[in-house]
């Protein structure tokens, strides 16, 4: 973002500039590049940019181990075509992965005895409150340190808990180990002895290519500042590659201590004598989200990190990232601007090319506002008077489920809150999913059909409860299995519950969907504009700078 703001802050300073050269208003078509640059230069030096800022600038997870290489391919070129559609998508995601491994590494600096290590511009940039050395805490760890570049490496998927019962080897436990899952479990896993070196030569990171890239990168940007100075014309296309440079330097820097191209992760087994653990999601996605849902628990194992991975939000709050994508798609759109006063082939390219700008600058954020609204939850009963109700039920329920201690426990809990007259206190804001859930599971879902008196409750002497709970006590299973919008998932607590959203969910995702097609049609627009006015440009657009004698891919 920082990189955005200061190339657009050098175009601005750069246009009073007065033109050295004589500019002329001929058009001209395809030019041949004998003595100057020509129509293909402008491709080429271009094309090479957009692929730098697409292809290479990618720094996916680690894949599972039945992806083949087909698949792997396919998911890099999708990655690729979102880069080229939402490349402020793929900036917004880069921030706040950082943000994920920097937190990641406070917490391992906070629980677990290692020593830990922070790259000094980060402790600079992002640690200013702490103390000026690394922590102390562990300094008796003989092992490696943790760095920054560990705790990417874990949330990418890089260390890999693996755990075969000895009595039985079909019992096969394996899942990603995130760097929180193992700053929350520390006695459970044995302590990955992987030096930063070694998770580096992981992968499959090619610094030449990587260096060739931020060259290309800054050339193109580097050449554009130089001919707005002197103010020679450069073409639209080049105005579009620009978008995309910015957009790739910001990000090859945020990703400058996250490994690259690693293919395999690590294993981990569990400390002995400590219990066997199971995934731990400690991370949302990206269009969790956008979306204000949560992923549906799975059954089958977790295989591995999605490249969307997020930070997870504090309950009723708003997540950061709808507020920074909505400011990077507003600033992205705005460099478009730049050739608003361009020469078009034609009148009505340059009215599409206006209209296409001004959509890419204002849909995101219209549709990123409807996603804040639609996190708003309203009252919808009185809390109280629903945990009242919840009381009797467990109590008849329990003469019916195998498991009496769970029915009781919950019984206990429920009238403890109940009886607990401040609602703020913490013992009063618990998740009704961690009252009703046993090792087993929840027994919600059986409870309600005990409720509702179906199979196979049919012929017990249920209690009378109103229709208005036994409505809401269905919403609320509902909400503890994760279904619905996150907002209400995470609001379905004794203190809080029932609640509904203000604005239906429905509404939400059609205005989702709907402003996702506008701003890919805009893009569209705008990109197939930028190639068609290659064909007819000023001549002055290939009038050579001083840029020419610079290494680059021309």
């Amino acid at each position: 973002m920082a990189a955005t703001l200061l190339i657009l802050g050098i175009f601005t300073v750069a246009l009073p500039v007065v033109a050295s050269e004589p500019s002329t208003t001929d058009q001209l078509g395809w030019q041949g590049s004998p003595n100057r640059r020509g129509t293909w230069d402008i491709i080429l030096s271009c094309g090479t940019t957009i692929f730098a800022c697409t292809w290479s600038i990618q720094h996916l997870n680690v894949p599972a181990a039945q992806d083949g290489i087909s698949k792997k391919a396919l998911r890099s070129c999708q990655w690729m075509l979102i880069t080229v559609l939402f490349p402020e998508f793929i900036m917004a995601h880069a921030f706040f992965e950082l943000l994920m491994a920097i937190d990641a590494t406070k917490a391992i600096e906070a629980k677990v005895n290692i020593a830990v290590t922070y790259p000094p511009l980060i402790r600079r940039l992002f640690l200013r409150h702490t103390q000026n050395n690394d922590s102390e805490h562990g300094k008796n760890y003989k092992g490696p340190e943790w760095t920054l570049t560990h705790s990417y490496f874990a949330n990418m998927g890089g260390l890999s808990f693996e755990y075969t019962d000895e009595t039985d080897e079909r019992k096969c436990i394996q899942f990603p180990l995130t760097a929180f899952q193992y700053a929350e479990q520390p006695d459970v896993y044995a302590t990955p002895e992987i030096y930063e070196d070694d998770i580096k030569d992981k992968g499959k990171q090619d610094y030449f290519a990587k260096a060739i890239a931020i060259v290309q990168i800054c050339w193109l940007i580097l050449s554009l500042i130089t001919r707005k100075i002197r103010g020679l014309a450069f073409s639209q296309f080049e105005t579009l590659t620009l978008g995309l440079a910015v957009c790739g330097v910001a990000i090859y820097i945020t990703y400058w201590y996250k490994p690259q191209g690693v293919g395999v992760p690590i294993k981990v087994a569990k400390q002995e004598g400590s219990v066997v653990p199971q995934f731990l999601r400690t991370y949302d996605s990206f269009w969790d989200v956008l979306s204000n849902s949560r992923e549906k628990k799975s059954s089958g194992q977790v295989s591995r990190i999605r490249n969307d991975n997020n930070s997870v939000a504090k309950s009723n709050k708003w997540h950061m990232t709808i507020i920074v994508l909505a400011v990077l798609s507003a600033v992205f759109g705005c460099i478009h601007i730049i050739a608003w006063n361009f020469e078009f082939p034609s009148d009505v390219e340059k009215l599409l090319w206006r209209i296409a700008t001004i959509m890419s600058i204002v849909v995101p954020g219209l549709g990123l506002t409807t996603i804040l609204l639609a996190q708003f939850t309203a009252r919808d009963g009185d809390p109280r008077e629903f945990l009242m109700n919840c009381l009797e039920p467990p109590r008849e329920f329990s003469w019916f489920y195998d498991d009496i201690d769970a029915t009781s426990k919950a019984m206990t809990t429920l009238e403890n809150i109940y009886n607990n007259l401040s609602s703020e206190d913490d013992n009063a804001q618990r998740l009704y999913k961690d009252i009703l859930t046993t090792n087993t599971g929840s027994f919600a879902p059986e409870m309600l059909k005990f409720i509702k008196k179906e199979s196979p409750f049919e012929e017990s002497n249920s209690v009378q409860l109103s229709e208005k709970f036994i409505s809401q006590f269905s919403f609320l299973v509902e909400l503890m299995n994760d279904e619905g919008p996150k907002s209400l998932v995470d609001s379905a607590k004794t203190n809080v519950f029932p609640r509904r959203a203000v604005i239906p969910r429905w509404v939400n995702m059609s205005i989702l969907y709907t402003t996702n097609l506008i701003y890919i049609v805009s893009r569209l627009m705008i990109m197939a504009l930028a190639l068609a006015s290659l064909r007819s440009m000023p001549e002055e657009v290939y009038i050579t700078t001083w840029t020419k004698n610079l290494p680059a891919i021309q």
